[in-house]
């Protein structure tokens, strides 16, 4: 029997220097947009929100607005370290399919590197 070799997929999360020490607090607020994932060359801004946090925004958002836009929304059960970067695998093994890429990571200092691999 004849099994399938899946391709390993390598990709770059870049937290934010204070996510370790704060956490708790990102996790309260339910959101983090200081999020940047290189994948294949090409580096995404992540909107990760956990499903409370999301839909607040948008209800406040329409209360002003229109409509709610916001590009590369991940949606979680709770913003913690575990569930973000589970998210990411998963959105890594899609190939980051529909998110939007940009130029750069703005003053990498503020980053740490978490290299992984799927």
């Amino acid at each position: 029997m004849m099994t399938e070799e899946k391709e390993e997929i390598e990709y770059t999360v870049y937290l934010p220097k204070y996510f370790d020490n704060y956490e708790w607090a990102i996790e309260g607020k339910g959101r983090i947009a200081d999020l940047h994932v290189v994948f294949r060359g090409k580096i995404f801004r992540i909107n990760m929100y956990d499903v409370e946090t999301l839909a607040a925004t948008c209800r406040g958002d329409l209360e002003s607005e229109d409509c709610f836009t916001e590009p590369n929304i991940v949606v979680v059960r709770d913003a913690n370290k575990e569930n973000i970067f589970a998210a990411l695998k998963k959105v890594a093994r899609d190939g980051f399919s529909g998110f939007v890429s940009e130029p750069e990571i703005p003053d990498m200092g503020r980053y740490v590197e978490y290299r992984c691999v799927v």
